[in-house]
């Protein structure tokens, strides 16, 4: 295992909290969720921006990421269905990029991106239900790569959603980390239909007496 602590194991931790937090929590905490799914996406698109400027340096694509996604976030906040939009097509990302990197294939970019639009369209149209199903299983795939980049000691940039799941360890079999994303993402979105369920069967206030 990595003993040296270095920017990917932050991203990595991160994207454990994170995950934990939208695994289990994912609806009830919406907004940080927007914002989170927010930043990432300015992040990246921002990071992107910054390489075209200046390939070979480091500081200048940071900053477009920090910039890029400090402007993610506070959109997906004030433009609550395209946070919503945001959130579906990352988990539309996630769904097309593990089917690619569980079958060994390369990734197909139009293909993922329609995954991307469709899953957002669909989280648009069932909010409840879609909200609690991609964050249940987003969440749940950043515990589990997070985990997977600490147990192979990885070098290699945390993927937060697109890239699939980092280098399995030696010795454990390609189908485990999969095996554990599902069970895992069915936890959590038992956990936030029971939160739900709960809310919605708690009794009335009693009414203030004058």
């Amino acid at each position: 295992m990595n003993t040296n602590f270095s920017p990917n194991d932050v991203a990595a931790v991160s994207g454990i909290l994170g995950g934990v937090l939208g695994c289990f929590w994912g609806y009830r905490i919406l907004k940080v969720v927007l914002a989170i799914t927010g930043f990432i996406a300015g992040a990246t698109a921002g990071w992107t921006a910054g390489l075209n400027f200046a390939p070979s340096g480091t500081i200048t694509p940071s900053v477009c990421a920090l910039v890029g996604g400090v402007i993610g976030a506070v959109l997906c906040i004030w433009l609550f269905y395209l946070g919503l939009f945001l959130l579906g097509a990352g988990f539309g990302t996630l769904i097309a990029s593990s089917f690619f990197s569980a079958g060994g294939g390369q990734m197909q970019v139009m293909i993922i991106l329609a995954c991307a639009v469709v899953c957002g369209l669909i989280v648009l149209a069932i909010q409840k239900f879609m909200i609690i199903v991609a964050t249940g299983f987003t969440g749940a795939w950043l515990v589990v790569a997070g985990v997977l980049h600490f147990l192979a000691g990885t070098s290699a940039p945390f993927p937060f959603v697109v890239g699939g799941m980092p280098p399995v360890p030696r010795g454990l079999p390609e189908f485990v980390p999969l095996i554990a994303w599902l069970l895992l993402g069915v936890v959590g979105m038992s956990v936030q239909f029971g939160h739900s369920r709960r809310r919605v069967a708690a009794p009335p206030p009693p009414p203030i007496k004058g």
